[in-house]
Formats: C-alpha cells, sequence, structure tokens
C-alpha cells in the first residue's frame, strides 16, 4: 500500500482526513468544525429515512438527500439521533434531489459539534468508501504495529524489574500526557513532570478516587476544576479494584492508540501489582513471626531480638520507652483475616515517602487474632495519639470499627516489651469483662477492677466467689434456667428489671421471678447495697476466672 495512506501513529483517520480525500476535491465544511477530530471507522450511504436506527457509532455517513427531497426539515430531526449513535459525520450531495442543505439543520449540527460536509456534484460514493477504507485500515496497521512496539518495551521494563514510577514515566513519554497510577495501599506512582495531574490526585484517598473509576470499563471523568482525566480501573489477584491508572485527558482527547494501549497496560499493572503483594505478603509473614515471638516471649535476650529483627527486615524502636497497645474493636468483632490485610496495608502505605518519617516508630501485628501495636515515644499520650493516626490510615471509611487502645506499661528495654504485652492483654480482658469503653486504658485506670484481677487467683477469693456463684450454676444446671445471668444482666441495667427482661428477651414476670429465686438461694436482698456488692465482685471475679483460663 502507498506510504501516502498511511497515517500519523499519534492520530487516527478523522473528520478532518475527509476533506482531504482526492475523490472527494471541491468537498466544503458546512458545519461542525469542532467535531473534526472525531474518529472515522467506515464510510457508509444514507438513502433511506430510518436511517439513525441502523447508523453505528464512528460511521461518515453520504446520502443524496433523496429521503427528505420532499421534506427537507427531516434532515435537522434526524442530527440529535445520529449524534446520540455517535455517528462522526455527515455528507450531502446536493443539486441532485436537493439544492442546499437547510440552514436550521447546518445552525443544530453546529450546535453539536457535528461536522457536515456539502459533497460536490461528481462524488461517487463507492469511491470514498473505498478512499475512506483504506485510509482507515492502512492507520489501523500502522497503529497496531506501534502500539506493539509499545507494549514490548513497557514488557521489558517489567521483565528487568524496574520500579513502577519508571514504568509510569515511560507511559507518559509514550501518551505524551500526564499519567499516574494510585493503588490500594495509597501509594501514588507519577513521573517527576507529571506534577499538575499528581496534585489533582492528592486531593482525595483512594477510596474516593477508586469511586471514580467504579466497574470494570475506563472512562473519563471531569476531577478537578473542569479537568477531565481517564480512570482506568486495574485488577490484580482476582481484586475487584486494586488500583487506579489516571491520564490525562486534557489538553487533547485521548486517541484510539491510547485506548488501545492503556486496555494492555492495565494488564501489565495488575501483574506488577500482583507480584508486589505477594511479595508484600512473603515479608509480612517473616515479620509478623518476629514480632510474635518477641511479645510473646519466646526470644531469650536483647542479642538474639536484635539478630531477629535484621533478618526479618524489622527495625528496632530506636526511642524508650517502648508501649505495646492493644487495639480492642468496641461494637464489632474483626475477622483475623481482615485485621492481617489492614496490617499489610498500613506497612505499605509507611513504605511511601510522604508517611514514612512520620510512622517509623510504630509497628504493628495481629497475635492470637488480636491487633496490637508496638509504639516508642516520650510517655504513653503520644504513643496513644501515634496509634490513633496508624488506625485512621488502616480504617479510613467514615463506618469502620472504634477501638479502646488498651496500653501497656513501658518498657525501657527490648527484653521488657514482652511484659508490656502481657500488662496489655489483661487491661484489654479486664475492660471487657468489666464493660469499660474508654477511648485510651491501663492498669492504673481500671481501679478496683484491678484489685479484683489481682485477687483472682487466691485461695479466699476463690472461696468468696464459689459462695454466690456455685448455687446459681447449679441451680442453673439443673433446671435449665439462667439464674446466673439473669442476676449479671440486672445488676447491669442498675436493677431495672424491664430493661433486662428487654435484654434477655425474656418476660418481666418471669425476670421477677428469678429474682425473687436469686435472693432465696443466696440469702440476699438486692435492696441491700452491700449485698448488691458482693454478688457484683464475685460475678466479676468468675468472669476473670474464666477468661484468663483461656490464655
Amino acid at each position: 500500500m502507498n506510504n501516502e495512506l498511511l497515517q500519523s501513529a499519534d492520530t487516527e483517520f478523522t473528520c478532518a482526513d475527509i476533506l482531504r480525500l482526492p475523490h472527494l476535491v471541491g468537498i466544503r465544511l458546512r458545519a461542525g468544525e469542532a467535531g473534526l477530530r472525531h474518529p472515522v471507522t467506515h464510510a457508509n450511504v444514507m438513502e433511506v429515512p430510518d436511517i439513525s436506527d441502523w447508523a453505528q457509532a464512528g460511521e461518515f455517513l453520504m446520502t443524496t438527500g433523496y429521503p427528505f427531497r420532499n421534506n427537507p426539515a427531516m434532515l435537522s430531526g434526524m442530527i440529535p439521533k445520529l449524534v446520540e449513535k455517535g455517528v462522526a459525520a455527515l455528507g450531502v450531495k446536493t443539486k441532485r434531489f436537493i439544492a442546499e442543505i437547510p440552514e436550521d439543520a447546518i445552525e443544530l449540527a453546529e450546535k453539536y459539534g457535528f461536522p457536515i460536509f456539502e459533497l460536490p456534484p461528481h462524488t461517487v460514493f463507492s469511491e470514498v468508501q473505498r478512499e475512506t477504507m483504506e485510509r482507515v485500515l492502512a492507520q489501523e496497521t500502522e497503529m497496531l504495529s506501534i502500539l506493539h512496539q509499545h507494549v514490548q518495551q513497557l514488557s521489558q521494563l517489567m521483565l528487568e524489574g524496574k520500579p513502577l514510577d519508571e514504568f509510569i514515566a515511560c507511559l507518559e513519554a509514550i501518551m505524551k500526557r500526564s499519567v499516574a497510577l494510585f493503588d490500594d495501599s495509597g501509594l501514588l506512582y507519577a513521573s517527576e513532570t507529571g506534577t499538575e495531574l499528581e496534585e489533582i490526585l492528592e486531593g482525595k484517598t483512594f477510596g474516593q478516587w477508586i469511586d471514580l473509576g467504579t466497574g470494570k470499563d475506563a472512562k473519563t471523568t471531569v476531577v478537578h476544576e473542569d479537568l477531565p482525566v481517564r480512570t482506568t480501573p486495574i485488577h490484580a489477584n482476582g481484586r475487584e479494584r486494586s488500583a487506579v491508572l489516571f491520564t490525562a485527558d486534557f489538553p487533547i482527547p485521548h486517541s484510539k492508540m491510547d485506548i488501545l494501549l492503556l486496555e494492555r497496560v492495565r494488564v501489565l499493572i495488575g501483574m506488577e501489582l500482583s507480584a508486589i503483594r505477594m511479595r508484600r505478603e512473603i515479608e509480612s509473614k517473616y515479620m509478623d513471626q518476629f514480632l510474635q515471638d518477641w511479645l510473646l516471649g519466646r526470644i531469650p535476650t536483647e542479642k538474639d531480638i536484635h539478630m531477629r529483627a535484621e533478618a526479618s527486615g524489622f527495625c528496632l524502636p530506636v526511642l524508650v520507652p517502648i508501649f505495646v497497645i492493644l487495639a480492642r474493636p468496641l461494637d464489632q468483632r474483626l475477622h483475623p483475616g481482615s485485621l492481617k490485610q489492614a496490617v499489610i496495608h498500613l506497612r505499605s502505605i509507611n513504605v511511601a515517602e510522604n508517611t514514612q518519617k512520620h510512622h517509623n516508630h510504630i509497628h504493628g501485628v495481629v497475635i492470637r487474632d488480636q491487633l496490637v501495636f508496638i509504639a516508642a515515644g516520650a510517655d504513653a499520650d503520644f504513643a496513644v495519639r501515634s496509634v490513633r493516626e496508624e488506625l485512621a490510615l488502616m480504617f479510613s471509611h467514615p463506618d469502620e470499627p472504634s477501638f479502646s487502645l488498651c496500653t501497656g506499661k513501658g518498657a525501657l528495654s527490648l527484653d521488657q516489651v514482652q511484659d508490656s504485652y502481657q500488662e496489655a492483654v489483661k487491661v484489654a480482658l479486664i475492660s471487657v469483662i468489666t464493660g469499660v469503653r474508654q477511648p485510651h486504658v491501663t492498669m492504673e485506670q481500671l481501679g478496683i477492677y484491678r484489685l479484683l484481677y489481682l485477687l483472682s487467683d487466691e485461695e479466699e477469693a476463690s472461696s468468696f466467689r464459689d459462695q454466690y456463684i456455685e448455687p446459681l450454676a447449679a441451680y442453673d444446671s439443673s433446671h435449665g434456667s439462667s439464674l446466673l445471668l439473669t442476676a449479671t444482666t440486672y445488676l447491669e441495667y442498675n436493677l431495672n428489671a424491664k430493661k433486662t427482661a428487654a435484654a434477655l428477651f425474656t418476660h418481666y414476670n418471669t425476670v421477677m421471678h428469678r429474682l425473687e429465686r436469686i435472693e432465696e438461694l443466696l440469702q440476699i436482698s438486692f435492696d441491700l447495697a452491700n449485698d448488691r456488692l458482693q454478688l457484683e465482685m464475685a460475678i466479676k471475679l468468675y468472669a476473670m476466672q474464666a477468661k484468663f483460663s483461656k490464655i
């Protein structure tokens, strides 16, 4: 095929190229100059009045005007339908069936940016179709060849293990437009020259941007001060959405070459993100094992702690004291798998240049299905504030859980960190048992419950507990009743029998009958403050013993 038929790799065969077809010498553009960049995929002839029902996107439609020779106003009524169908342009051959193109049709086409050409009288439609398709096919052949070269170039970067930043920079150079990648870890990959797009993206979180890219298909969205950006969702490891690729749709819209390249690039990026995520998970497993062994006291000396930390790629805190803080969910139980993913997510965020300097003194890990943080700082308040910042990064949605931070005593050496962890666990357990829901809890803040914990293993305390618990437990066992649960709930609701009945889904009279039975069995009266205090202490001791026997 003659080289002069080939189009530039950066362009497509567009409506503007129709003006340069050899057969159409004398053609005139009558309307729609704004739409001359519309791509043309094929040419078709329109000689029936209902052609809008059959028209296809990208078509250059040609007509002699025969369908509306007796009613030229019909042409105006068809234009909105053709625009809606995505037709590229309309060519009208005048002087045979209609003398000229109606002015109202020209005005309407101008309004829509829909090109209308007045074709010269000598126009042979079959010749126009042939010339159009020659150029379209030539351009597509050339485009696919260059597309293949671009994909090979980008694939080579992946094979050489180049970082995603370099991949994005290369893609930007190929497309000659700003490109950025935002992944679900909150990491933003952009070249040094893509500052305009980067500034736009940094204004929102990944969750907000991913909402713009909802669905499997790419689309163009106006995201900032009337600047259009194309969002291409990236899928990795079968995840619905793991990243979004952003490409500036300004100063000129994406060409067909750009769109085809993005379709192939999204696969390459998805594969690379899968590999990155796999590496992170493996690294996290080594780090998790070290942190678990350290906090559970399985590493005997500080020297061994340093050796294991170095082997797992863990940066030990430099500041002292070191606090262990257990983040206890208040209103919902979180699945261990989701907690582990949140920790991996947090670690990937802290790798980012713009956050690392703020969070390198905090590390999270999941131990026995609980979210635990190691935080170094001047005091416990500083450590708690730092952990709150980490939780905000891990759980960024408004409906995410709230936490009570159960804090162990500050450790002044690495081998004392296990003691801080054990205390944090005890604070959390006592808080659960006693219903403490404060945002920050230490052993000192637990008051009388701390004393109950210290007494929970004493023989006298066990005897005191059994004096109240055993009669109720024995009665419940032999009668299939719930006296112990009723007593516990009644005390929790400050002796409000109606609220107790509602909480237990039990009739009010049944609750009152149970309370009378409890008073009879224990020889107490709920009206006496001292009797209530002793029963409540016994119940708390019983709950503590049951909880602690599981750890």
